[in-house]
């Protein structure tokens, strides 16, 4: 579809040379428009414009996304996340910072153990 641009300012039709930079607008519900600046070469008025187009894009559907058929349906029978849960999570990140150096520092011990007649060297 063809829509004509017209200047405001005079009235002139604006031509691709007066089109300064051109944005694609995509609304929450998938329709996509243009927005066009223009600075007009008669009177040299300055303006954007929207334009809508007939183009739409699926924004949640079977196209998007990489779930199987599969996980679709286990989570879909799942329970929605709640506040509690989330805060509790929130909790749970929070003390992991401090966490991993006692555990990592017995797997370390562990894992270094085959390696003793390096760390023996050293001493």
């Amino acid at each position: 579809m063809q829509q004509p641009i017209f200047c405001s300012g005079c009235g002139k039709l604006i031509t691709l040379r007066d089109v300064k930079q051109i944005g694609i607008w995509i609304h929450t519900k998938g329709d996509v428009g243009l927005v066009i600046n223009y600075i007009c070469s008669s009177c040299r008025h300055s303006e954007k414009k929207a334009i809508k187009t007939d183009i739409w894009l699926p924004m949640h559907g079977d196209m998007l996304g990489e779930m199987t058929p599969h996980e679709r349906q286990k989570f879909a029978q799942m329970k929605p996340i709640t506040s509690d849960e989330l805060i509790e999570f929130y909790r749970y990140l929070r003390n992991l910072r401090r966490l991993p150096k006692t555990k990592l520092g017995a797997k370390q011990k562990k894992a270094n153990k085959g390696c003793n007649h390096i760390h023996s060297q050293r001493s």
